[in-house]
């Protein structure tokens, strides 16, 4: 699905792009050609992230998957704070 999804970006624009968890996070950074590239999850999520592209700049906030909260209970806040930064991203974009 690689092709469709960037593809899908490069159709829609988008000026804000959360990714659910690693493997999400791994694409994008490759495919933006992001700095990040390589670095852990756990020391990237919830921040926000530039990257340029040919239309302008995005930024990005890499999320854990929703998932990890299922298993990990403690994570539940970590994963809601997250969500509120891609949130307030979101909202400031316009």
């Amino acid at each position: 699905y690689a092709p469709l999804l960037r593809r899908q970006i490069e159709i829609i624009r988008p000026r804000v792009i959360g990714t659910l968890g690693r493997f999400a996070m791994e694409f994008l950074f490759d495919f933006l050609q992001m700095a990040q590239k390589g670095q852990k999850i756990s020391q990237l999520h919830g921040q926000r992230l530039e990257a340029s592209t040919s239309y302008g700049t995005v930024t990005v906030v890499p999320l854990y998957h929703p998932a990890v909260a299922l298993y990990t209970a403690s994570q539940r806040d970590t994963l809601a704070a997250d969500f509120q930064v891609l949130r307030q991203a979101a909202h400031e974009a316009g």
